[in-house]
Parts: C-alpha cells; sequence; structure tokens
C-alpha cells in the first residue's frame, strides 16, 4: 500500500496565517478490482485569516426577567382606568366645544328686522319680529344693565288694544323665563298698550328654539305669548340654551283720570314681577298674577277681586281690594300693606297662606257707605313653622270682623283696631299660655260715649276665650265679629 508524508511546512504556515498548500494526490490502486482511488479526499482551500484584525466578540447579555401575571395584570387594569377617565370627563367636554364652536359658526350672523320662529299656539294671531341690538351689550359692558355674559340681545314689541276685556300674558317651556313689568309711563290718553319684549342669549340655537307673538281670545282678549320645548335635548350644553326674557307692559298714564282695566292676567313660571304705582291711573276689576320660584312686587295696585300665586319666594308690597283679595306662597313671606273695603252686601274677603315663612300685614278694614260705617270683613291667614303678625291700625265703626289665623312650631300676634267687637278664642299647646293685652280706658272710637267691656270665659292649659263689646251711649244690638288664633309649640298674643 503507498503511503505519503505529510508536509510540516504547510502546517506551520497554517499558524502564521498562510494556508497550507495541498497534500500531493497519491493514488490508491485497489489490486483486486485493478482500479486506483484517492486515498483522501481533496482539502479545501480557504484565505488565510490576519488574527490580529478580528475584533473581540461581545459577551453574552443576561436575558431581562420576565414580568409575572401579577404585574401585567395590575399595568392593563392602569391602561384601562385611564382611558375610562379620559372618555367619561374629556371626551364630553370636547365633543360639547366642538359642537358650540360649529353652533355658534352656523348661527351667529347679525340679524335686523327678521321674523321669529312661527308659533304653533292657538291663540297665536301675529309672530314677533325682532330688532338686533347687540350694540347696547357692548355700550352698557360692565354696567349692571343686563345680566353678564350674553352675547346677543334683540327685541320686539306689540301692541294691544286698551279696552281689552282682557289682558293677559303667558309665558311655558324650558327656555321661557325672566321679569314681566307693569308701569304707567304710556302717553295719557293713548287708546293702547304698548308691550316690549327683550330677550337675551347666547347662541342663535336657542332663539330658533322659541316662540313670541300676539295673543287673542274669545271676543275682546288680547294679550302676549313666550313659549319654547318644555324639555332640551340630552347632554346640552348649559350656554347654548341660556336665555333671559324682559317684559315690560306700558299702560297709559292715566294721572288723575283712572282706565278701568276689566281683568288683567299672567301665567308665567319663573317670571319676576314688578309692579310699578298704579293707584293714580289704573283701576283693575280682576287681577291675576301667577308665577313660580319668583318674587311678586307691587308697589301698589287696586282692584276689586285679586289673586297673587308664587311659590318658594316672597309676596311684598301694597294692593287694595274691594271685594276678595287672596295671596297665596309657599316657602316665602308674605309682607304686605293691604287696604280691605266693603259695601253692604256680602263680606269682603283676604286671604293670606304661605308655609315654613312668616307672615306680616297691616290690614286697613274700610267701608264704603256714605257714612264710613258698618261693613264685613272675612279674613284667614295661615302659615307652618312660621309666625304670624297682623296689624289692623283701622276699622270702621259698626263693622263686622271675622279672623281665622292659624300657624305651627311659632308665635301669633295679632293687633285688632280699638273698635272690634265679638268673640275671641285662643288655643295653643297646654305649656303655652295665651295672652290677653288690652287699654281699660280707652276711648270710644264713635264719639258715642260707649264703654268697654273685656270679658274672660277661659283661661288656662294654653287656652284662653272670652269676649269684646261696648256697651252704654247708644249702642245698638247687631252681629259682632270673632277673632280664633290657634297654634302649637309657641305662644298667642291678642291686642285690643
Amino acid at each position: 500500500m503507498a503511503s505519503y508524508k505529510t508536509p510540516q511546512a504547510g502546517w506551520a504556515n497554517a499558524l502564521v496565517g498562510t494556508p497550507p498548500s495541498q497534500p500531493p494526490y497519491v493514488p490508491y490502486r485497489d489490486s483486486e478490482k485493478g482500479q486506483e482511488s484517492p486515498l483522501l479526499a481533496a482539502v479545501p482551500s480557504y484565505e488565510s485569516v490576519n488574527t490580529a484584525n478580528l475584533a473581540a466578540a461581545p459577551l453574552p447579555q443576561a436575558a431581562p426577567p420576565r414580568r409575572s401575571r401579577v404585574d401585567k395584570f395590575w399595568t392593563r387594569v392602569g391602561y384601562c382606568l385611564a382611558l375610562t377617565l379620559v372618555c367619561v370627563f374629556l371626551a364630553p367636554r370636547v365633543y360639547h366645544r366642538v359642537q358650540n364652536a360649529v353652533s355658534y359658526g352656523e348661527h351667529s350672523g347679525i340679524m335686523h328686522g327678521f321674523p321669529g320662529a312661527a308659533s304653533d299656539h292657538p291663540e297665536c294671531v301675529e309672530n314677533a319680529r325682532w330688532s338686533n341690538h347687540d350694540e347696547e351689550l357692548e355700550h352698557h359692558h360692565g354696567a349692571d344693565v343686563y345680566p353678564h355674559d350674553f352675547r346677543h340681545l334683540v327685541k320686539t314689541s306689540f301692541n294691544l288694544p286698551l279696552n281689552s276685556e282682557l289682558l293677559y300674558f303667558l309665558a311655558h317651556g324650558t327656555l321661557s323665563h325672566g321679569a314681566i313689568e307693569i308701569i304707567d309711563d304710556g302717553e295719557n290718553g293713548d287708546d293702547k298698550v304698548v308691550v316690549d319684549v327683550s330677550l337675551l342669549y347666547i347662541h342663535d340655537v336657542a332663539l330658533e328654539k322659541v316662540e313670541v307673538c300676539r295673543l287673542h281670545r274669545g271676543s275682546s282678549g288680547n294679550g302676549v305669548g313666550i313659549f319654547s320645548p318644555h324639555s332640551l335635548p340630552p347632554h346640552h350644553h348649559h350656554d347654548e340654551y341660556r336665555t333671559h326674557f324682559s317684559v315690560t307692559v306700558h299702560l297709559p298714564n292715566g294721572a288723575g283720570n283712572r282706565h278701568f282695566y276689566e281683568a288683567f292676567e299672567t301665567d308665567m313660571p319663573i317670571f319676576v314681577h314688578h309692579v310699578g304705582d298704579l293707584d293714580e291711573s289704573a283701576a283693575f276689576g280682576k287681577i291675576n298674577f301667577k308665577t313660580s320660584n319668583s318674587p311678586i312686587h307691587v308697589q301698589s295696585l287696586t282692584t276689586e277681586v285679586g289673586r297673587v300665586q308664587t311659590s318658594n319666594s316672597p309676596i311684598d308690597g301694597k294692593i287694595a281690594a274691594s271685594k276678595a283679595l287672596d295671596l297665596h306662597s309657599s316657602n316665602g313671606p308674605l309682607k304686605v300693606d293691604i287696604t280691605l273695603s266693603n259695601k253692604d252686601g256680602a263680606a269682603s274677603k283676604l286671604v293670606l297662606h304661605t308655609t315654613n315663612s312668616p307672615i306680616r300685614s297691616g290690614i286697613t278694614l274700610v267701608s264704603l257707605k256714605e257714612d264710613g260705617n258698618g261693613g264685613s270683613f272675612d279674613i284667614n291667614a295661615s302659615s307652618s313653622n312660621g309666625p304670624v303678625d297682623l296689624i289692623f291700625p283701622s276699622a270702621p265703626t259698626d263693622s263686622t270682623l271675622k279672623l281665622d289665623t292659624h300657624t305651627s312650631n311659632s308665635p301669633i300676634r295679632v293687633t285688632l283696631h280699638k273698635s272690634y267687637e265679638g268673640s275671641y278664642d285662643m288655643q295653643t299647646s297646654r305649656w303655652s299660655q295665651p295672652t290677653l293685652n288690652y287699654d281699660e280706658g280707652v276711648e270710644d272710637p264713635a264719639g258715642r260715649g260707649r264703654r268697654r267691656v273685656v270679658e274672660t270665659h277661659t283661661y288656662g292649659k294654653g287656652r284662653a276665650s272670652g269676649n269684646v263689646k261696648w256697651t252704654g251711649g247708644d249702642a245698638n244690638a247687631r252681629e259682632t265679629g270673632s277673632v280664633k288664633l290657634s297654634t302649637s309649640n309657641a305662644g298667642l298674643h291678642l291686642n285690643l
């Protein structure tokens, strides 16, 4: 068998980077087959490598520790909470700002003499035509003339016949609120009542929802109505629909020559009522002022029959009535000076009612008979959890007064005019004792030389009752009055 010698020089060259030469080819002869074949396969060649130029291989880095499933869970919970907060608090604000910007861009044009929305109210006969007065807002900026933060002011006006059997004013809907003022600054001798309506708002989208029109009812009823939707779109922005109405009713100035208005009515929830000093220029057959959550202020007013009603707000001022007057509130005080007059016949009636608030009233009783005597009066005053204080500074001689006053958990104090004749009955809790105060030597208010006698029938355990009468002189037998006071857990005070 043939052999070969390994070339040492070639391996030595490999150590210094020189590729070794291939070993010599020595054929192998198979003696049995008579064939020759190579003993070793050829070694493939390779390029030399300079070890000096080799870069150091980076050391293997330790793999970061794997996060536990608990950490991953709380991380995901945190992401979910953050996303929820963004959706709940931020997204709606962004939406409303974009919506307001779009709305303001679409409805921010300045308009002059433009028609208002047509009303479908069955009594509407003339829709408002608005005129723009934004310049007044700019002129009075910073002054206490208009409510703040409004961007637009529009106005309209209506003329109502002075000889109307009924003048009436209506307001209904979520955007219908503000104030109404009734004054007598119109032209003396004029045959019309001028009604001015002003509307403050921010976005015209609110103006588009409002319907203002002249009303007509029956044969001779005329008025003005303010109508708006009973509900607003869900998730609406507060400023987008914020409004404020001002209604001014200009009655002709009839100084020295009162004009008689058969009937005057308002049904305007959330409208503050201001009634001017109308005694010298106007008299009414019937008034009915109705609002809610807003006060009613009356400077002076004369009517035959009147009803004034509100809630959660006071009623104050000066009112004269000749047949009946009803002042009704809840959670609001009544502070009114009242003149109640009477002719022969049915008694003139007065009702004062509120809850959780005081009643304080000075009540002057007047007889319309030629001699100024007599007259019949029926008065009821009631509250709860609020004191009642009534004073009668004047009353006709020989008049009949029936007074029923009630409250709870609060005192009652009544001061009658010295002309009073009739019974009295006071009742409160057993541990509170009523008090009766009177002057035994008081002079006869009629100048007839009579003497007043005060009798006590029951006194003690929370009750006092008796009778008051004038005797002697030319005293005549007639119907007398009655006074009833009742409360609980508080005192009663009757001054004669």
